[in-house]
């Protein structure tokens, strides 16, 4: 959630935190905040899990964590979102292939290419009057090299402030998103 966006020539305050660890989950918060007077500028919430690079199944975090104290008590203030659902009755599509950029050392595609993707199934006119001011994204299934993915958008519940976008390859949705746009003026 980004309630205001950062400006130039301010300080901000980064600050991150573990908020809680399970044997298959860790959720880690984000925060942003003006260094001057401590406006809060954007929140995140991320919740990680663990991969076994030799099954590509869900890892153990345990033992990862077991005797660290690494949770913090503070809690996020913010919303975690809820759960991102395939995109129905989609009114923009687009297509792309994945090229040896898109990927990182597992050989998957990045989330910034994701997000790329994303963000382009707008104009560079809506942005010019319109920000985001929320992203969420859920990652469903992994994407790979010379895959095509395609990339549909929809509003959300006819709303024309938020979008939904999924990004998939084969019929199988590889990411799911929201955004929510606020008026530049």
């Amino acid at each position: 959630d980004m309630p205001e966006m950062p400006t130039v020539n301010r300080a901000y305050r980064l600050s991150t935190w573990v908020e809680s660890v399970s044997r298959l989950f860790s959720e880690r918060v984000f925060e942003m905040t003006d260094a001057e007077d401590g406006r809060i500028i954007m929140r995140a919430h991320s919740t990680w899990m663990a991969v076994n690079m030799t099954t590509r199944r869900p890892g153990d975090l345990t033992p990862v964590f077991d005797g660290l104290d690494v949770v913090n008590d503070r809690k996020f203030e913010g919303d975690k979102g809820g759960k991102l659902l395939p995109v129905q009755n989609p009114d923009k599509e687009r297509f792309y292939r994945f090229a040896v950029s898109d990927i990182d050392v597992n050989r998957h595609v990045t989330t910034r290419r994701y997000i790329d993707l994303i963000v382009d199934m707008w104009s560079l006119e809506h942005y010019e009057a319109m920000r985001p001011s929320r992203f969420e994204l859920a990652f469903k299934h992994e994407a790979h090299y010379d895959e095509e993915a395609r990339v549909i958008s929809a509003p959300h519940e006819g709303s024309p402030e938020v979008s939904d976008v999924e990004i998939e390859v084969n019929n199988t949705p590889c990411c799911l998103s929201r955004l929510r746009f606020t008026s530049r003026f």
